[in-house]
């Protein structure tokens, strides 16, 4: 592959015939720009002479302003450039930068200064210092070891940090101090500059070299990035439209949401845009947004490199965060199903060099940004999606009755068309689809009318995704189970009766593989997600059955066995980060008690021990105010897991700085520990220690010592030793 230089200098032309010798360089498919200077006010015949040598006439210049001078007056000569047409259509083009360049930017800018009669391509090393002349029409300042000469008018100004052509070089800064020059932004072209920034981006998107080139010399990261399908169809507008607002022009924040109904491919839709448009960026960081992209931004800050070490992760995702606004690399953040508009600024940078794109059902997010509402197919393109999907070319008219039964929903077809490439007619599949609702019911509530629509494709799929992998049922069912994404496949481990037995094994990955084929859940480095649509409709229609009741202990029993027993260990707070959303997910599927209760409120309270340890303030207070709601209905307000549940929101309220709420809590915690555990019980020790921190917090000091002393005397008595960790 060439490297960038290479490919520079194979893009800057000699422009001869002119009254002052200068250079060019080719921004489009057959249009040059150079200095107005370089060519000159009256029609000249003038050549090109391109980097093989060889020599190509041109036509009259287009010029924007020319004084006759080669140093420019910094008010009548701006901006002293030209376009020419150039009849060579097959060559190399720079890549433009649309930014302002920064202070201290370094350059390097190829072109043929006089060296003794030499025309050798020769590049220059300069510095951005700032702007000169007058704000409507500025020069780009510059500072070089040695002075911009003769041959260097034309030059493109390559920028070594954004690896782009930001400018044209136009003249020495000054004739007493000839050390550096001037420069002019090529977007200075006006009316020109959108028509040649179109042609020049649509030229790049075909010729892939200077992409390529790009991406090997800059350091690039990639996080988590989603997984996009391979039939995308039908969003090729709404792909433009995130192409032009997130391409404009400058370093501040952009944030672009997506927002529409389930299943309508909001996320797909981000995943494409980063499949086609990720290699613009240096650094592309896909989240998930749910609990405002905590666990995922944590990570992402190990990820940088960042010094984490012994820090909880909201700790860790803020650290990202202000690196990203303070570095200079460009860089892309996907916040994907973000739920709640006020959880962008805990999971946003403030400012930066970047773009935020936002995915969400949640449609009142215009106070963040501009919105793209996705809507389902027209019939138009629900038929070709399917026709590509499946490759029927010949069944269109069961292609638009079969779109029309699903409304559009991508997700339905999805799943239409992953069973119907297994060699099964559109009609076919129609029959199969008995309890399709009404479209009526696409007027009264589309939300109620696309969920019922994906339950019929779901029981087509999953009946035979299950015909070709006997566990695929269950492992969906476990997955309803989950947060719906990133779910490690080791977990789907507790369906095997045998986990050591090759044959059970392979009957697992066999049922794994059949839900992907059938485009009923994503496979993707060791983990599995599937659709939040597809979760509900699973655990609706297999509502009180014995395989929704047996999934449930599964997943219960995975987790159970997936989590340290210290979470105040900072080497295991990864591995909780991992698990913690599907623990969280599980509580709220659990709803009925039964003979696992005991375990899973257990469980939620391990969270939030876990929680409690990182510091991790609202994420806390949510999870025990959850935990103590599923607690309280399934086991009664003076269970022993009860009261776990209560003294850590206890603590989450201390550590959120709401003392009096904790306090509270605390002290009805110890009168029923003591009534129901004893006064003498470790759980009711435990309780009094809280307490006593509580009311230091509070600055009751004389309460606080009052109970250290009984806890510090109990706990010699009971335990034999000096006292509870308080």
């Amino acid at each position: 592959m060439p490297s960038l230089e290479d490919l520079l200098r194979a893009c800057v032309v000699r422009v001869e015939g002119g009254p002052l010798p200068g250079a060019g360089f080719f921004v489009a498919p057959g249009r040059v720009i150079t200095c107005a200077h370089v060519v000159g006010a009256h029609p000249v015949p003038l050549t090109v002479r391109l980097a093989d040598g060889s020599a190509v006439d041109c036509g009259p210049p287009t010029l924007l302003c020319d004084q006759g001078r080669p140093i420019p007056g910094l008010d009548g000569d701006y901006p002293d450039l030209a376009l020419l047409d150039v009849d060579v259509d097959e060559h190399a083009c720079v890549a433009l930068d649309h930014d302002w360049p920064q202070l201290g930017d370094r350059f390097q800018a190829y072109g043929f200064p006089s060296e003794g009669g030499s025309v050798l391509l020769t590049p220059l090393a300069l510095t951005y210092s700032g702007k000169k002349g007058p704000d409507e029409r500025p020069f780009i300042d510059l500072t070089s070891e040695t002075p911009v000469k003769p041959g260097m008018s034309g030059s493109p100004l390559f920028s070594e940090r954004t690896r782009a052509v930001c400018a044209v070089v136009v003249a020495t800064r000054n004739p007493t101090h000839p050390d550096g020059g001037l420069a002019v932004a090529w977007s200075a072209l006006g009316e020109h500059a959108d028509k040649l920034s179109a042609a020049n981006r649509a030229f790049h998107d075909r010729d892939r070299r200077w992409a390529g080139a790009r991406s090997a010399r800059r350091r690039r990261i990639v996080f988590g990035r989603a997984h996009a399908v391979g039939h995308f169809t039908g969003r090729l507008a709404e792909l433009d439209v995130l192409r032009q607002r997130l391409d404009a022009a400058g370093r501040a924040v952009i944030t672009q949401a997506i927002t529409g109904l389930g299943g309508v491919g909001k996320t797909q839709l981000a995943a494409r845009y980063v499949e086609c448009h990720g290699d613009d960026y240096d650094i592309v960081a896909w989240v998930r947004a749910e609990d405002a992209g905590v666990a995922d931004l944590a990570a992402l800050a190990a990820t940088l490199g960042l010094a984490v070490t012994d820090l909880g992760p909201e700790d860790r995702a803020a650290l990202a965060l202000r690196w990203l606004e303070r570095c200079d690399e460009r860089w892309l953040l996907v916040l994907d199903n973000l739920t709640d508009p006020e959880q962008l600024e805990a999971c946003s940078p403030g400012g930066g060099n970047g773009r935020v794109l936002i995915t969400s059902r949640n449609r009142d997010l215009e106070q963040l940004g501009p919105v793209l509402a996705v809507d389902v197919f027209d019939e138009d393109t629900a038929i070709e999606y399917l026709i590509a999907r499946t490759g029927r070319a010949g069944e269109r008219d069961g292609a638009l009755r079969l779109s029309r039964a699903l409304g559009g929903l991508p997700l339905a077809l999805a799943h239409a068309g992953a069973y119907c490439a297994k060699a099964t007619s559109f009609e076919g599949y129609l029959e199969l689809l008995e309890d399709l609702p009404p479209a009526a019911l696409y007027d009264r509530s589309p939300e109620g009318f696309y969920r019922q629509t994906v339950a019929s494709t779901w029981q087509a799929s999953i009946k035979a995704a299950d015909d070709e992998a006997p566990l695929a049922h269950p492992v969906l069912a476990m997955a309803a189970h989950l947060a719906p994404d990133a779910i490690p496949l080791t977990l789907f481990d507790a369906l095997l009766e045998d986990g050591s037995d090759p044959y059970r094994r392979k009957q697992l990955l066999d049922a794994i593989r059949a839900l992907d084929r059938y485009s009923l859940a994503d496979v993707e480095q060791a983990t599995l997600s599937v659709h939040r649509l597809l979760q509900r409709v699973v655990r609706d229609t297999d509502a009180n059955s014995d395989l929704l009741r047996s999934a449930g202990h599964a997943a219960l029993t995975a987790l159970t066995a997936a989590i340290p027993t210290d979470p105040a260990l900072p080497e295991w707070w990864p591995h909780y980060e991992q698990v913690l959303p599907h623990i969280l997910a599980l509580g709220d599927a659990l709803t009925e008690p039964g003979e696992d209760t005991i375990t899973l409120i257990d469980l939620l309270n391990h969270a939030c021990q876990y929680l409690l340890s990182v510091g991790t303030f609202q994420r806390t207070v949510d999870a025990a105010t959850t935990t103590v709601r599923h607690a309280t209905r399934l086991l009664g307000a003076e269970h022993p897991e009860t009261l776990s549940a209560r003294a850590n929101l206890a603590g989450s309220y201390r550590q959120a700085g709401r003392t009096g709420d904790a306090i509270e809590i605390e002290e009805r915690v110890l009168v029923d520990s003591e009534r129901i555990l004893g006064a003498e019980h470790r759980e009711t020790l435990s309780a009094r220690a809280n307490l006593a921190v509580s009311y230091r917090r509070a600055g009751r000091t004389g309460d606080a010592i009052e109970i250290e002393e009984r806890v510090l005397v109990d706990s010699e008595r009971i335990l034999g030793a000096p006292s509870l960790s308080m």
